[in-house]
């Protein structure tokens, strides 16, 4: 029996979706073993396919794009756990839910350098992305 077109894209794409649950939930298991005082947080956020790149939250799930995820993940499997832990750090310091009257852009862009900071400060072997000089003189 020969399968519809549509149908094998449609089971590729289900493919890469639970491999994109798969790389996530390898990434929360190794936040666990390392910071096992956030394991309620770890455990908060649902895994559900979207249209973020590669990936983020509205603070009821963590949405990822697959193809995205697992470019990422090619680059380094330690980004996609600092990706983990960069959102959900966005969630418990309410970053998405406290922006008030500050313009968006810039609040945006100083809660990312405030998450980044703090995961630096962790010294997580299993977060570490090697520092560039821009970074550097970002977060400096």
């Amino acid at each position: 029996m020969v399968k519809s077109p549509i149908l094998a894209q449609q089971e590729q794409e289900l493919e890469k979706e639970e491999l994109g649950r798969r790389l996530l939930a390898s990434a929360r298991n190794e936040l666990y073993l390392q910071l096992r005082y956030l394991d309620l947080a770890l455990g908060s956020l649902p895994f559900a396919a979207g249209e973020v790149n590669p990936a983020g939250t509205d603070g009821s799930c963590l949405y990822f794009t697959p193809d995205s995820l697992m470019r990422l993940y090619r680059r380094s499997r330690a980004q996609v756990v600092r990706l983990y832990l960069h959102t959900l750090f966005h969630c418990l310091f309410c970053h998405p839910f406290d922006r008030g009257e500050r313009e968006e852009g810039l609040w945006d862009l100083a809660c990312d350098v405030a998450v980044e900071a703090l995961i630096d400060e962790l010294c997580l072997k299993c977060a570490h992305v090697s520092s560039g000089a821009f970074r550097k003189s970002c977060i400096a």
